[in-house]
């Protein structure tokens, strides 16, 4: 199937297949560099270039050779809300000192990839709010148990499409957990008394 515009071959890319081979991705976050501030005698590209360096940054490694060195890397400004869905992706890496440069990272959506466990590092998102992990390959013995309270902030949780049998019981003890999304688990026989009981959690 061959498209004719970027536009068609975009959307074609999105339903059918992803851009990218089987990978593995770090999401890698450094601080404002310190510089001088841009002045009105400073041509364009330079008052941009000086701007930039005054702003938080991210860098999306993508490696492609199955080692956890950096590989292709993309430099993003730092946002609220990372979109990395139908890319291939095998593992999420977050180093532990960019954590605390991801406090602004709010939502985090990885659906339809190929994650069989999540990093330790990502239930240190503290401000994490929406999380979608729809369509991976992702069980019971994705994360400890233990670990999902530390997303003190997470409201709507997408778990749909995977492999689990049971879900996390710690889950009920997210205080502000409001829809968990679990369809299509077909191994999934029920759900744990912890979070049906969870005075928070609106939807199932």
């Amino acid at each position: 199937m061959q498209a004719d515009n970027r536009a068609e071959q975009a959307e074609v890319q999105r339903v059918m297949w992803s851009p990218y081979p089987d990978h593995a991705l770090t999401l890698w976050a450094t601080a404002p560099r310190p510089g001088p501030p841009p002045t009105h005698l400073d041509a364009p590209a330079t008052a941009r270039a000086k701007q930039r360096r005054q702003l938080a940054t991210w860098q999306i490694s993508r490696n492609f050779s199955g080692t956890r060195a950096r590989g292709r890397t993309t430099e993003i400004l730092a946002t609220h809300r990372l979109n990395f869905g139908n890319q291939s992706i095998l593992a999420l890496h977050i180093p532990p000192p960019s954590l605390p440069l991801l406090h602004a990272l709010t939502e985090l959506r990885m659906p339809q990839n190929k994650l069989t466990k999540l990093p330790p590092a990502l239930f240190a998102l503290a401000g994490l709010e929406i999380l979608n992990l729809e369509s991976n390959c992702l069980d019971e013995r994705c994360a400890e148990d233990r670990m999902w309270p530390r997303l003190g902030r997470l409201r709507v949780l997408f778990l749909g499409g995977n492999r689990f049998t049971q879900l996390p019981p710690s889950l009920g003890r997210i205080p502000h957990l409001f829809y968990v999304g679990v369809a299509d688990n077909p191994r999934l026989a029920s759900l744990p008394v912890e979070l049906t009981r969870a005075p928070s959690v609106g939807t199932l």
